[in-house]
């Protein structure tokens, strides 16, 4: 049975404000942020809903059970998986996605999964504590997975290399030539430098020692025989060091220069730290200190010193515990403490009905991730227009589901574009709106949730189109026997005046005649109004005249001056009447203006 893609939202507050602190990437230096309602309860099965896998503790397993996690640096989230021995008999994987600060069920549980066997009937894995053991394969885009204590007594075979493919939805079982065999209390680290898992064994298990795992040649290879049970260890990617913490111990190995002898570190200032098993622990690139924390303060400590810091900012959640051993019983952090590059923080999982947590040391945003693919590029309906709206569409591709990507339409040309919708997920199909005629170049900035971003961009070309006539003067009164010359301007879709102005017919449907050019010559007795049309193909306008005993309606200007300078016309005094102008001439000063100001130009 699959359910798909549980998500539990997020609410900003319980008062309904927004705080300061909302995002991991707005915290200021040294502090911790509580995600509001972000419970791994929400999406997690409820006692009953996947037949035999409920166990002792149902999944809240997942996390206290010795489990751990690894962050997804491609979809930028932290996935989990855990459970096993009496806990917890559900295989299933959960993610917390940092853009979005949601959770996520990525997988269900297998049905009724046989007890102290590592591959269940359907190929996936079986249920275990995962310690420290997972990891994520960045150039191959995997997560992986290898020892812990199985689903049932706990002490069962369990060696296989697990990868999950998270774009397929799908486990598989490696099976390389050589594993280096069961293992519990394991750690291991992804080297994005050498591309290889470096991976520990435990104590008095066949799989102790140091080995390292090359994804793309399915090999494993064992590099000395040390002992890493209940250790956490983390890559510092400056200098090319794996160094491992725990049980009152820090020490390193040197992948840069493959030394694989164990160099002990003598450090000060965090005994209270190193001598708790399986803590938080990772390496922070931007502050370039390897920082790590188990309950209490955040230990910081300088690669180059040696010397441990202590940070104590207000806000720390309670260590993962499980108290049916003993009050205060910790089972450690694992991998559920880890660097997030896009946010430059630390995200931390400690209990299933606890707020998810970020630390931050150092303020600013980090690196953005891995950028999305393009799976469509932008694309308008159609390319050269008449009207004044375009359908656009684009289509992006990201590992966290195209649903969590942002489309964000710009534009670059003579005018204003507007989109409807804008800067959603909704947005890859868009109309655009334009406000003049001419050339555009529109993009689609399509951003995933790790802040990566891809574009494309698409030409549309606004043609001018002939779709009014205004005439000039509106309504008018002319004397008996008098003249009054009309001005009509073709106008395109957006109401501009056209560059080149069409040839037009003039007809009076009364009250005197009127020439080709449009100008009206009242007859000997008043009336009206009557109507004064202009015509180019199918396109007309009108206006009304009225033909008045005495001097009619004054000319343009001759109560005053107006200004007409802004629309490229100069001031027209008191007293000139634009009856005696010609028709050319007013084309000139008027085809720049808008219809407003060339009406109250001739008002």
């Amino acid at each position: 049975m699959r359910s798909g893609i549980l998500v539990a939202a997020l609410a900003i507050g319980s008062s309904g404000t927004v705080l300061a602190q909302t995002t991991p990437d707005t915290m200021p230096a040294n502090s911790w942020l509580s995600v509001p309602n972000s419970r791994m309860r929400t999406v997690a099965p409820t006692n009953g809903q996947f037949a035999g896998t409920w166990g002792v503790q149902g999944p809240q397993a997942v996390i206290t059970a010795w489990c751990g996690a690894a962050l997804d640096t491609s979809r930028n989230r932290l996935v989990l998986w855990g459970g096993g021995h009496a806990d917890y008999y559900g295989n299933e994987l959960y993610a917390f996605n940092v853009g979005s600060l949601t959770w996520s069920r990525l997988t269900d549980p297998f049905i009724n999964p046989v007890l102290d066997q590592e591959v269940n009937a359907d190929g996936t894995p079986n249920s275990r504590h995962t310690y420290n053991g997972l990891a994520y394969i960045a150039h191959a885009d995997r997560f992986f997975g290898l020892g812990g204590s199985l689903a049932g007594v706990g002490f069962a075979d369990c060696h296989r290399t697990w990868v999950f493919d998270f774009a397929a939805r799908k486990w598989t079982n490696r099976n390389p030539a050589l594993t280096p065999g069961v293992s519990f209390g394991c750690n291991s680290s992804y080297d994005p430098t050498t591309k290889k898992v470096w991976w520990g064994g435990g104590a008095n298990t066949p799989a102790a020692g140091m080995y390292s795992y090359d994804y793309d040649a399915n090999t494993w290879t064992k590099h000395n025989s040390d002992s890493f049970y209940y250790y956490t260890s983390t890559v510092d990617t400056k200098r090319g060091l794996w160094v491992v913490v725990g049980n009152g111990k820090v020490f390193s190995y040197d992948l840069k220069n493959s030394n694989f002898t164990r160099q002990n570190w003598t450090t000060t200032g965090g005994d209270s730290f190193i001598g708790n098993a399986n803590p938080g622990l990772d390496y922070d690139p931007i502050a370039d200190k390897i920082v790590g924390w188990d309950g209490g303060g955040v230990y910081v400590l300088d690669p180059v010193t040696k010397v441990w810091s202590v940070n104590n900012p207000a806000g720390a959640p309670l260590a993962t515990g499980l108290t049916a051993i003993g009050p205060g019983y910790k089972t450690g952090i694992y991998g559920r403490w880890r660097y997030v590059p896009s946010v430059n923080a630390f995200v931390l999982v400690t209990e299933f009905d606890d707020n998810v947590h970020f630390y931050k040391l150092t303020a600013g945003v980090g690196a953005a991730g891995t950028p999305p693919t393009l799976a469509t590029p932008s694309s308008a309906t159609p390319s050269t227009i008449t009207g004044t709206t375009a359908a656009l569409s684009v289509l992006g591709a990201d590992g966290a589901g195209e649903a969590t990507l942002t489309y964000t339409w710009s534009s670059t040309g003579p005018a204003a574009v507007t989109f409807s919708p804008n800067a959603t997920n909704a947005a890859k199909n868009t109309t655009a709106t334009f406000s003049a005629a001419g050339t555009y170049t529109l993009t689609a900035t399509i951003t995933n949730t790790s802040r990566a971003s891809t574009s494309s961009s698409v030409s549309v070309t606004v043609a001018p189109t002939f779709c009014a006539l205004d005439v000039f003067p509106a309504s008018v009164g002319v004397a008996v026997s008098g003249t009054q010359a009309f001005l009509a301007i073709a106008e395109d879709q957006f109401g501009n005046s056209l560059a080149a102005q069409p040839a037009l017919t003039w007809t009076a449907s009364g009250g005197g005649t009127i020439s080709a050019s449009g100008l009206f010559t009242a007859g000997s007795a008043p009336g009206g109004p009557f109507t004064v049309r202009t015509e180019s193909g199918a396109v007309s306008g009108t206006a009304t005249v009225t033909v008045e005993e005495g001097s009619g309606v004054p000319a343009v200007g001759a109560s005053g001056t107006r200004d007409h300078r802004r629309c490229g016309m100069g001031a027209i005094g008191a007293g000139v009447d634009l009856g005696f102008m010609g028709i050319a001439s007013i084309l000139a000063l008027g085809l720049a203006c808008k219809r407003s100001r060339l009406i109250a130009a001739l008002d």
